[in-house]
């Protein structure tokens, strides 16, 4: 493992003038095509977050938690099915287990139910073996 590099303490004003972003062309290109097709969206976001930053805080905060309860909503719509999936093949249970046990303890049920929606596409649409017939 790489060991990570502390940087030198700086004061607070040059930390951020020195932080880069990484940025993706491809996705920075639709950015601007969208800002520059929405002025008026991108004048309200500025003056949101310069006259009123803890309210643009706010914003982006009410954005993810209203993502992370739709995520929520469809993970315990699917639950039941994946758990009789999970149930019907031996040893699967104990497998996902073993891969879900290092995720985010926020996240684990719908990694599971991810994860287990791949296994059973895998395995459904694996190809047949030579001379297997194919059931209608």
């Amino acid at each position: 493992m790489k060991p990570k590099i502390q940087p030198p303490d700086l004061p607070a004003q040059h930390q951020t003038q020195t932080t880069q972003f990484s940025v993706n062309p491809k996705i920075d290109a639709e950015i601007n095509e969208f800002m520059a097709a929405n002025p008026d969206l991108v004048q309200s976001y500025r003056t949101l977050v310069s006259q009123f930053p803890e309210r643009a805080v706010r914003k982006l905060a009410l954005q993810q938690m209203n993502k992370q309860n739709r995520m929520n909503k469809q993970t315990q719509r699917e639950m039941p099915q994946v758990q009789q999936w999970i149930d019907s093949r031996p040893g699967m249970r104990e497998h996902l287990t073993s891969i879900v046990d290092d995720a985010n303890p926020r996240n684990r049920e719908a990694f599971l139910v991810r994860l287990a929606k791949r296994f059973k596409n895998n395995i459904d649409f694996r190809p047949a073996a030579p001379g297997a017939k194919m059931s209608q």
